[in-house]
C-alpha cells in the first residue's frame, strides 16, 4: 500500500494569514496552487520555471516575472528543488498517523480473526459469530400472522374483489406483512 495523504491537507487559516495578508489575489492564488502541488507531490516542487508556471496556470512569461519573487519568499530553493518546512512537517505528521492507523488496523483484525501463522483464515471466530445467535434455531423475524395478531394494520382494509385485482390486493398483504417485519422492534437473541 503506497502512503499516500493526498485526499486532504491542513490549512490552518490563522498561521496561513498571519504569513500571507500582504498578497494580492493573484498571489495568494499561486502560492495556495503551490502549496496544493507539494502536498500531492509529497515533497519538494522542482526549480524549473515552465512546471512552476503550469502549476500556477499562467500563461505569459510578464505575470510570472512578477509573481516567482513574491512566492520564492514562502520557500527555501536549494539544489534545484522549492522546499517549503511547513509543509514538510504536516507531511510528516500524516504519514506517521497513516502508519499508526495502518499498525491498529492490522492489530485488531490479527486479535480478531486470529494468530499469525494460523491457517483457519478466520473459519474458527466466523462459525462461532454464526451460532452466536442460534441459527439453528426458529427465525428470530415475526412471521406475517404473528404481525397481523400484534399489530393494527398500517392502511385501513380494503374492500377485496375477485379475480386479478384479488390476487394484487393478496400480494398487497403480503407486502405490508414485509412492511411490519421491517418496522417492528428488533429481537435479540
Amino acid at each position: 500500500m503506497s502512503k499516500r495523504s493526498d485526499t486532504w491537507m491542513p490549512l490552518y487559516i490563522g498561521d496561513y494569514l498571519a504569513d500571507t495578508l500582504h498578497l494580492t489575489r493573484d498571489q495568494h492564488g499561486g502560492y495556495l496552487l503551490l502549496i496544493m502541488a507539494y502536498w500531492r507531490n509529497g515533497g519538494p516542487l522542482p526549480d524549473d520555471d515552465a512546471m512552476l508556471k503550469n502549476i500556477l496556470k499562467i500563461s505569459g512569461p510578464y505575470v510570472w516575472k512578477n509573481l516567482r519573487p513574491v512566492l520564492a519568499q514562502f520557500f527555501q530553493i536549494s539544489n534545484g528543488f522549492w522546499h517549503h518546512r511547513r509543509i514538510d512537517s504536516e507531511l510528516a505528521q500524516a504519514i506517521d498517523r497513516i502508519d499508526k492507523r495502518s499498525a491498529a488496523g492490522k492489530a485488531a483484525a490479527q486479535a480478531r480473526w486470529g494468530k499469525p501463522g494460523d491457517k483457519s483464515d478466520g473459519k474458527r471466530k466466523a462459525h462461532a459469530m454464526r451460532t452466536q445467535c442460534g441459527a439453528n434455531g426458529p427465525s428470530q423475524l415475526p412471521s406475517h400472522s404473528s404481525l397481523q395478531e400484534e399489530s393494527p394494520p398500517l392502511t385501513p382494509p380494503r374492500k377485496r374483489r375477485g379475480g386479478e385485482r384479488g390476487q394484487k390486493s393478496a400480494r398487497m398483504t403480503q407486502a405490508e406483512g414485509f412492511l411490519h417485519a421491517a418496522l417492528a422492534p428488533p429481537r435479540h437473541c
